[in-house]
């Protein structure tokens, strides 16, 4: 049974970016309930990344990984086509800094955030392997 043209995301949805091929695919896979879930994308992230494009392309990177995960099983490692997303949104949101109006709107913040939630997660990583093999360095 072909699941094609069966969708999970709204296609009604107006979102920031012109959608290629590609990247309903991404959108599609972060509804996509039988291969398991992106629980983070699909709740909040999902929401606030319609309010800007930059947000969205930092959606569209953490799908991309949540995709290789799933094909490559590397434990969610960044891809090319993550890291070109990610790229892409930092561009976009140094852009926006420099205008005093777009600098501190809803879309700008919302993929500050996204930016700090990722390096984040990455941080602790390695910081918990540093923390196992040398207790003496424990933060806390």
């Amino acid at each position: 049974m072909s699941r094609l043209g069966a969708g999970r995301s709204d296609p009604f949805n107006d979102y920031p970016i012109t959608l290629n091929h590609r990247s309903r695919e991404l959108l599609d896979l972060i509804f996509d309930e039988r291969i398991g879930s992106a629980s983070p994308l699909k709740g909040f992230w999902f929401q606030i990344s319609l309010l800007d494009t930059a947000a969205f392309h930092q959606l569209l990177s953490g799908a991309a990984i949540y995709f290789n995960n799933l094909h490559q099983g590397d434990g969610g490692q960044a891809s090319g086509e993550s890291l070109a997303h990610h790229a892409y949104s930092l561009q976009l949101v140094n852009d926006q800094m420099r205008n005093t109006e777009s600098a501190t709107t809803d879309g700008v913040i919302s993929s500050i955030i996204g930016f700090a939630a990722t390096t984040y997660e990455k941080l602790e990583k390695a910081f918990g392997g540093v923390e196992r093999d040398h207790p003496s360095t424990r933060w806390d």
